[in-house]
């Protein structure tokens, strides 16, 4: 008996509308643009790094701080030094200085003199990692603390190869994680990558000495600190606490009743 055969799905062997051609070209041109632009905030970083180490912050002429206000028309300064920092850390990844985590120590980026062909090379690099940069960079390196730095950590991971960070990325757009959770879960998940997960020590005796170590005792000596204070801790706080101490008790074991 001969197999019934299916016919295709008409709209899913449909030519492409007007409208889905005209995203695509333009998806394209906007990869295109943002590589480019990323290429070019990277080589600025790079001669803003060139000066920096040439003068500092100081008042010297041509130097960095001059640099900074003359970009002040155009660009701010936050973001110049988000280009700066990009740079340093992107030669550093070049140069194959930086730890399994991603730091490094920015005193062990070199830089060769400008308009040499070391210097070349290192616009090239600059140049080759913009191309494989992702859609998610559309800031340039990361201010020193806060969210900006959280997503430009979690980015930098991601473009890296760890499939953590690109699975907390994507939580982070749906909106199930914070930022804050999303790099204390990609740590974890990196930390604990081919290890066994051990069960937490509850309570336990120290061998010795002969006293009680654990999460248990811990948790005794934060209560008790917590007790010392209780009358200058916040009200509200307070009658919070009340509500799971009471819901604690009624689970203490008989021998703790006594």
């Amino acid at each position: 008996m001969k197999a019934a055969l299916t016919k295709p799905d008409k709209a899913a062997v449909a030519k492409p509308s007007p409208m889905l051609r005209e995203i695509d070209a333009l998806t394209d041109e906007l990869v295109i643009s943002l590589r480019t632009s990323v290429d070019l905030a990277l080589r600025i970083g790079l001669r803003l790094l060139h000066l920096y180490r040439e003068t500092g912050e100081n008042e010297a002429p041509g130097g960095f701080k001059a640099a900074l206000e003359s970009m002040d028309k155009r660009v701010n300064r936050s973001t110049a030094y988000r280009w700066l920092n990009a740079a340093t850390a992107t030669i550093a990844r070049h140069q194959e200085i930086t730890a399994a985590d991603g730091s490094f120590d920015p005193d062990e980026v070199t830089l060769p003199a400008p308009g040499t062909r070391e210097w070349l090379a290192l616009e090239k690099a600059l140049t080759k990692a913009a191309q494989g940069t992702s859609l998610r960079r559309l800031l340039i390196g990361s201010a020193a603390t806060g969210d900006e730095s959280r997503m430009d950590e979690l980015i930098t991971r991601s473009e890296a190869g760890d499939p953590h960070a690109e699975a907390m990325l994507d939580k982070v757009a749906k909106g199930e994680l914070t930022l804050v959770q999303a790099i204390r879960a990609a740590a974890g998940a990196k930390a604990t990558k081919n290890k066994e997960r051990r069960d937490p020590v509850y309570l336990d005796i120290d061998g010795a000495t002969g006293q009680p170590i654990g999460l248990f005792p811990k948790c005794l000596v934060t209560l008790s600190n917590t007790f010392a204070h209780w009358e200058e801790l916040d009200e509200s706080a307070r009658a919070e606490a009340r509500k799971a101490w009471k819901a604690l008790v009624s689970k203490l074991p008989d021998d703790l009743r006594r």
